[in-house]
């Protein structure tokens, strides 16, 4: 749990709470539904929850996954801020992308594992490339990574 006072130290975060600093990662298609990032060792979902959900079924959305051994693994997970900010890039200008290619269908903002208080969690908004907090009842996105 990191709370507001604290957000912006913690995760290298300017005051429009961008990353002071953009991961250079590329995510590769590895096939079977999956990209990966060789920079991290993290193995991303190419495709998000079918619709936006709350912060508990996000998770629930994750278990399911397990549960039907997505890809092979019975692992994923919901990323924490830090690996989400590595998805992160600054604000594309004229035909730039603002999500990688890799990843299937475009979202906006995408739950992480990480809460901010008993209420809320991060969330990423990968379109404007930033971190905020969204209270639990929030729609997001949910997208699952895990260790390659």
């Amino acid at each position: 749990m990191v709370d507001a006072r604290a957000a912006r130290a913690v995760f290298g975060l300017d005051e429009l709470w961008r990353p002071q600093a953009y991961w250079p990662g590329r995510l590769d298609d590895t096939g079977g539904g999956m990209a990966l990032d060789g920079a991290t060792g993290l193995a991303w979902a190419r495709q998000a929850a079918p619709y936006a959900l709350t912060w508990p079924a996000a998770a629930a959305y994750v278990e399911g996954l397990n549960a039907a051994r997505f890809g092979g693994f019975a692992d994923w997970r919901l990323p924490t801020a830090p690996e989400l900010m590595t998805l992160l890039s600054p604000e594309p200008v004229g035909q730039g992308y603002c999500q990688p290619a890799a990843l299937s269908q475009p979202v906006r903002r995408v739950w992480s594992a990480d809460r901010a208080n008993y209420v809320s969690a991060w969330v990423a908004d990968v379109e404007l490339g930033y971190l905020a907090k969204a209270d639990f009842c929030c729609p997001a996105a949910a997208r699952a990574v895990r260790a390659a």
